[in-house]
């Protein structure tokens, strides 16, 4: 027993060192900008895990919220919103400075939600961000549907995602309709992780890892699958959901036991980072190609990463911060008056 407990704690070690929660995210977003300056289809299996990651994490915050529901709603509003309207208006504002056409238009992007419906935004990856604010309005409603916990909460919870799920997929393959229904999934297995505070052992995690990659190898070694891993040259994405999701859920196990590995302040200030560098990493690399500030080829590629990576500090640290203090400030004011 005191072996077994010792390889626990070795490998609970093991993985805050080498991937922690916060140190995922930024891992997450990394693989989305390879993604943007590759034929590898990174970034679509990346983004499943951010939804399956967020599923938890909201799902946590909501369920421990000590302030009212609109409270919760207008906290995380603030969170995704002020940065997106920060590099959404400064994407504009270079484009229009250096003659380059705009890539939508900015009051798209700034409105959000239904934004992957409209299909038009100027920074490229925003659509998620609409599918993470349709997902933060529903799931009181979800929580509610399967709630109280107990017996019937792994059924009602499988019943609804059995309905909701194809009718997203129907949806959005059939009439190009996309929303947060299509990609229910993911987001279902970090809310279920947090509800049944699912803590699997290193083993089965990393058995999950293995898999997923045996998987992705496999869709790379056989001709016919390798439009699932690989872009078709001159194509922007040809990822399938049908396929991808599925896929991904093969890391739920993975997912659980990252979730639980302690977090290190320096940790959590890589998963800070992330997301700063999710939004502003893709309107660098358009806006500065069509300018001509990178050298062809892997170069070309490293200039883009270190450009987007100052951009990313320079944005935590002189908005993102301030921004975020002001915002737990206002969660903690309003539990207070709740509590009052």
């Amino acid at each position: 027993m005191m072996i077994e407990t010792h390889r626990q704690r070795t490998l609970a070690s093991l993985g805050a060192a080498l991937c922690g929660p916060g140190a995922l995210r930024l891992l997450l977003a990394w693989l989305v900008f390879v993604s943007h300056v590759s034929r590898l289809q990174s970034g679509g299996p990346a983004v499943m895990i951010f939804f399956m990651l967020s599923g938890y994490w909201v799902t946590q915050l909501y369920v421990q919220r000590s302030g009212s529901v609109a409270a919760y709603m207008r906290d995380r509003w603030l969170r995704i919103w002020p940065l997106l309207a920060l590099v959404a208006t400064a994407t504009v504002v270079a484009r229009a400075v250096l003659g380059q056409p705009a890539a939508g238009p900015l009051w798209s992007t700034l409105l959000l939600l239904g934004l992957s419906l409209r299909h038009h935004e100027v920074i490229g990856v925003a659509w998620s961000l609409d599918f993470e604010l349709q997902f933060y309005l529903l799931l009181p409603l979800v929580l509610a549907i399967i709630a109280p916990q107990g017996a019937m909460l792994g059924r009602r919870a499988l019943l609804l995602i059995a309905l909701i799920t194809p009718l997203g997929m129907w949806l959005l393959y059939r009439f190009d309709f996309g929303t947060v229904l299509s990609v229910a999934p993911p987001f279902a297995v970090g809310v279920a992780i947090q509800l049944r505070d699912w803590r699997p052992s290193g083993q089965l995690a990393l058995a999950s890892l293995l898999a997923f990659m045996a998987i992705g190898a496999a869709f790379l070694l056989i001709p016919s699958l390798h439009w699932i891993v690989l872009k078709t040259p001159g194509v922007w994405s040809n990822f399938d959901l049908r396929i991808v999701i599925p896929w991904c859920l093969v890391l739920a196990p993975f997912i659980a036991w990252n979730v639980h590995q302690p977090s290190s302040p320096r940790d959590r200030t890589l998963g800070n980072l992330s997301y700063p560098f999710y939004l502003v990493h893709f309107p660098l690399i358009g806006i500065g190609q069509a300018a001509g500030w990178y050298p062809a080829g892997s170069a070309g590629k490293l200039v883009m990463f270190g450009v987007a990576m100052v951009a990313t500090v320079l944005l935590y640290v002189c908005y993102d911060r301030p921004i975020e203090r002001w915002r737990v400030g206002l969660r903690r004011r309003a539990a207070v008056v709740s509590a009052q």
